[in-house]
């Protein structure tokens, strides 16, 4: 039972979105809504991508494009992701938070992230606000061991 808690912990951190503050109008309780500015750190309601977390996945699997040159020397890895949802759905000040290890990696999951359509907003208070969203990009090659 320990080891399935552990495996679910391990698999909701990797695939499930964390938010972060940059430190903008922030309270001891982190429920300030109003200022343009603010970033989201404790909200009701995540931001979500249209039709939910499974669609994105779809998304970014169809969207991804493997690098040739990865592609073609068998690089595989993760780049971990993160952005603002903007109040109007949209995507803004995406940048990789971790690398890969391989710079083309990285830009095509930036890549993805930049072409993805609106998202529905976060909402603190009943109020739609910015959120940090982090997301990671895989890149496996089928039936390759690294």
């Amino acid at each position: 039972m320990k080891k399935i808690c552990l495996l679910f912990v391990a698999m909701f951190c990797t695939l499930v979105m964390f938010a972060q503050s940059d430190g903008v109008n922030t309270t001891s309780n982190d429920t300030v809504v109003g200022d343009d500015d603010y970033i989201c750190v404790n909200y009701e309601t995540l931001p979500e991508f249209p039709g939910g977390q499974k669609e994105m996945f779809m998304y970014i699997q169809e969207n991804l494009i493997y690098p040739k040159l990865a592609l073609k020397k068998q690089i595989q890895g993760r780049s971990i992701c993160q952005f603002i949802v903007e109040k109007d759905g949209s995507i803004s000040h995406i940048q990789v938070v971790r690398s890969s290890g391989n710079k083309s990696l990285d830009r095509a999951g930036i890549r993805v992230i930049k072409t993805m359509p609106k998202w529905t907003p976060g909402r603190l208070q009943g109020k739609i606000v910015r959120t940090t969203y982090v997301l990671p990009v895989n890149f496996r090659i089928p039936n390759i061991e690294k």
